[in-house]
């Protein structure tokens, strides 16, 4: 006989009572039966996963949606059920209240909601921005980002700038934020980091073009088959394309360009990050593709 809900809330507390526990996510009624038959004692929704199965991406289910979700976790096992509420499913604490509600109803023992505004989030992430770069960042609707940029502008928690070289683009940087006078950073950028992944932006901010051609034909590639850009200072100065050689236990540099203006110190900086690149992947040294060095 399957345990009443009431029951599944007191096992659900007594957890939160003892010590720390770990809580899966199925996505699916057969990933909870799975995740019930290795042992864990509770089950929670993820608001991603289950968006994926649905082919969307976060943030683009329904309420309704999500409670059939727990219904159907909640009758496939005995664990308790916990659901991810997202931001309560509306702006306001009654909204909140009533997603508990429904998720309760649902089946639900359990349930988090987040104090998170995807617009605010993005600003603080990227710094200055256009309207789009923020709706990019999470992959808002048009419609959602620009209501909310406004909400925010008028809230005094969003300041629009003038930023020389954009144009006629407006931008936008989160209100009190300090410049710094100076940046210190050196890092090697994977292409699908944040800092890069919207290249519209790139272009805007760093004037860098770049493009991943991992699926362009070998003749046809401009810079290489997977392509870093390093970062020194405020400025992408160089893009690497590297391999690692674990037979001979070398990260190898299978092509090197700097960026025009790129400052003296680019090679010497961008060799200490091979090597430490090198290092985390075990590899004994870092060579060019013909076995030179690179600082020098």
């Amino acid at each position: 006989m399957q345990p009443t809900q009431a029951q599944k809330g007191a096992a659900f507390r007594a957890l939160h009572e003892g010590e720390a526990f770990v809580i899966p996510n199925p996505w699916d009624a057969g990933s909870a039966k799975v995740l019930a038959a290795l042992g864990f004692e509770a089950l929670a929704t993820t608001s991603s996963g289950f968006a994926f199965t649905l082919g969307r991406l976060d943030g683009n289910v329904t309420l309704d949606e999500v409670c059939g979700h727990v219904e159907a976790l909640d009758r496939s096992t005995d664990l308790p059920v916990s659901v991810d509420l997202e931001n309560g499913f509306g702006p306001d604490p009654e909204d909140a209240a009533a997603a508990i509600g429904r998720a309760a109803e649902a089946g639900a023992v359990g349930g988090s909601i987040e104090d998170y505004d995807p617009v605010r989030a993005a600003i603080d992430d990227v710094g200055v921005a256009a309207e789009r770069d923020l709706r990019d960042y999470f992959r808002l609707s048009a419609a959602d980002a620009k209501a909310r940029v406004a909400e925010l502008v008028e809230a005094g928690e969003l300041a629009p700038v003038e930023v020389e070289g954009w144009g006629r683009t407006a931008g936008y940087l989160a209100a009190g934020a300090r410049v710094p006078r100076r940046v210190e950073a050196a890092a090697l950028i994977g292409p699908f980091d944040s800092l890069i992944w919207e290249r519209a932006r790139v272009r805007r901010i760093f004037g860098f073009e770049y493009r991943l051609e991992i699926y362009v034909p070998a003749a046809k590639r401009r810079h290489g088959y997977y392509v870093l850009p390093f970062l020194l200072g405020d400025s992408l100065v160089a893009r690497v394309d590297l391999k690692a050689d674990r037979a001979a236990g070398v990260l190898r540099v299978r092509a090197l360009h700097l960026e025009p203006g790129a400052p003296a110190e680019t090679r010497e900086a961008l060799a200490r990050e091979l090597e430490a690149v090198a290092g985390w992947l075990e590899l004994e040294s870092v060579a060019g593709a013909d076995g030179a060095g690179i600082a020098a």
